[in-house]
């Protein structure tokens, strides 16, 4: 008797684990992926669905930021927070700048399959995007373009993750923190815009060209001495006694 009520629990056991198995639930906005022998076999929408035990499985979605493990995939918009990131402008100032992210997955099945880890890709396609595009703009011009970076960077990550079957529906940066000493650094990038070429002359270059200079100043000194030491023709005195002069006698002869 007790051999037989023992086979008899087993066998109810092992029908309620496989009636269990049997059916799964799908809410509502999301989708299962299920997998025959490990192939892809079909997508469950929401409501009940019947699969077979032990053959069919759905496939669980290891991604960064989202419980490990998870066998259902949100259909709706969804929200990645990135922290603060350094990033440098064209005037070599680093700020950090964090902002969020809205997606939305529009194929399952690409989601799934055509990329390992989907969130923590978008995360770094993210911070690539915003370091390239952040990249090319003053410290002063990174304040006031946040529409044009929000564009940009919303262009950039559309682009590329179509082919992940996911459509980026808005970026926002939320703040940009500039660095503790704001001062000095706008200091900077005043003075290398004033003087976009200066000229870079150490020490003993400027000594060796005052040592060259030298040798001219005694030379035109030298020139100066030897022009007031050195008597100057006296023209006009000799014109004078020219004038003065009587004329000869042979001169007055022929006069007469």
């Amino acid at each position: 008797m007790n051999f037989g009520l023992l086979v008899f629990a087993f066998i109810a056991l092992a029908v309620l684990v496989t009636a269990l198995k049997s059916f799964r639930v799908v809410g509502q906005a999301s989708v299962m992926i299920i997998e025959r022998l490990g192939s892809f076999h079909k997508m469950a929408g929401n409501g009940l669905n019947i699969i077979l035990p032990f053959i069919d499985k759905p496939r669980a979605a290891y991604w960064s930021g989202i419980r490990p493990g998870l066998s259902t995939l949100d259909l709706r918009e969804q929200l990645l927070e990135f922290p603060p990131q350094p990033v440098i402008t064209r005037d070599n100032v680093t700020v950090n700048v964090d902002s969020v992210l809205y997606y939305q997955i529009t194929d399952p099945i690409k989601a799934m399959y055509e990329v390992a880890d989907l969130t923590g890709s978008i995360m770094q396609l993210t911070i690539t995007s915003m370091r390239s595009i952040i990249g090319d703009l003053d410290l002063d011009h990174t304040f006031s373009s946040r529409d044009v970076i929000n564009t940009k960077l919303r262009i950039v990550l559309d682009e590329a993750t179509e082919r992940w079957g996911v459509k980026v529906t808005r970026v926002e940066v939320r703040n940009i923190h500039p660095p503790e000493d704001l001062s000095y650094f706008r200091r900077m990038v005043r003075s290398r815009r004033q003087s976009p070429a200066p000229k870079a002359r150490s020490r003993p270059q400027s000594r060796a060209l005052r040592v060259r200079k030298k040798p001219r100043y005694f030379e035109r000194k030298v020139r100066r001495r030897l022009a007031r030491a050195t008597p100057r023709p006296k023209l006009r005195r000799s014109s004078k006694s020219q004038k003065q002069s009587p004329p000869d006698k042979g001169t007055r002869r022929s006069t007469c």
